[in-house]
């Protein structure tokens, strides 16, 4: 885990060379800072332990979440067809 967190130091300290040598009009290309910088103060800053949590955790909420997003809709469309028999999209 200590590799991890010396490349998210490496990533922050690209992150702020890609922000100082970008102009002006196109800083919107550059990746937005919670979205970049958050995750990595996160690695840097938390236990080894928890990182291994996060790394488990990360594919099993995806698909977890993915399961999630189907179940309404099959359902929403199970109960519409039996009231009215019209199915919703």
């Amino acid at each position: 885990m200590r590799q991890e967190q010396r490349r998210a130091v490496y990533d922050l300290l690209y992150y702020a060379k890609m922000r100082r040598d970008t102009p002006r009009n196109l800083r919107t290309s550059v990746p937005l800072m919670r979205f970049f910088v958050t995750p990595r103060l996160i690695a840097i800053a938390s236990p080894g332990w928890f990182l291994a949590f996060l790394h488990w955790w990360g594919p099993r909420m995806m698909w977890l979440n993915f399961r999630r997003w189907l179940r309404p809709r099959t359902r929403l469309n199970e109960l519409c067809a039996r009231l009215t028999g019209w199915r919703h999209v």
